[in-house]
């Protein structure tokens, strides 16, 4: 388990020394730091700050600053709630080390294409989509029932046509 949770924080250091904050670990560190934190930490004004959505929650701010860090932090009532990764930070990271890691307890449809699969360990706070060969993008949450993720976070992908 060592070598596999290792493995998987050098994959995700391969992002490169742009990103000050390029693991999952790293990401997690921020999930329930509030507003003025995260912005100190990433060097950002609050004018940084966008509204978005994630999913079925609505009218979040939203905090990205790639040169400081590859995840986008997504804040609800002034605490981050969501960190989604997406490449470059994802490159490198195999599934097979994500499932190591963070057995899912269920697999969903994602949104990322037809042939890609939506894992969710809700109560570890992961979820990722991947293809069986490569990583999509991850979300780390704090850990939560998996009727609550799907609830705030999971939009079920439409058909997909060929």
């Amino acid at each position: 388990m060592y070598y596999v949770v290792l493995s998987l924080l050098l994959s995700c250091a391969s992002v490169g020394p742009v990103n000050v904050l390029p693991t999952i670990s790293d990401a997690r560190s921020h999930i329930g730091t509030d507003r003025g934190r995260l912005l100190a930490r990433l060097s950002l004004p609050d004018s940084a700050l966008q509204s978005g959505d994630y999913g079925p929650s609505v009218g979040l701010e939203v905090a990205y600053a790639p040169e400081r860090s590859p995840a986008r932090f997504y804040l609800q009532d002034g605490e981050v709630v969501l960190a989604y990764l997406s490449a470059p930070a994802v490159d490198g990271i195999t599934p097979e080390a994500l499932a190591a890691a963070h057995p899912a307890a269920v697999e969903l449809p994602s949104r990322a294409g037809k042939a890609f699969a939506h894992h969710v360990d809700a109560s570890a706070g992961l979820a990722w989509s991947d293809d069986g060969t490569e990583v999509a993008f991850i979300e780390v949450f704090p850990p939560m029932e998996l009727s609550v993720w799907k609830a705030r976070f999971y939009e079920a992908p439409g058909t997909f046509y060929k």
